[in-house]
């Protein structure tokens, strides 16, 4: 059965910008699932969105090409692949996320 979570192409050229895109668009849906559901746990969810976001903000995510998170990472392969991963991760459990 094939994956209804989209991938991200190893030869992008900003693969960590392109992934954090897609959770930060995981975290609106799911803020919006939570809202409508009138769920007991929409605070810690919100709590969860904001670190991300503060996160994505300290270490350049979304910042401009020449010194966003991506360039700095370049020239160390294995911190990139293990931010990839935990970001995957990340994204994985955002999708699956319902209430």
């Amino acid at each position: 059965m094939a994956s209804s979570i989209p991938e991200t192409p190893d030869d992008q050229p900003e693969p960590i910008l392109s992934v954090a895109e897609q959770c930060e668009g995981l975290f609106r849906r799911g803020q919006q699932l939570l809202e409508a559901s009138g769920a007991s746990h929409l605070r810690r969810f919100e709590e969860r969105q904001q670190r991300f976001a503060a996160w994505t903000g300290y270490l350049g995510v979304f910042a401009k090409p020449a010194v966003c998170l991506d360039c700095k990472l370049r020239r160390h392969p294995s911190l990139q692949d293990i931010t990839l991963r935990l970001l995957g991760i990340l994204k994985t459990n955002l999708f699956r996320c319902k209430t």
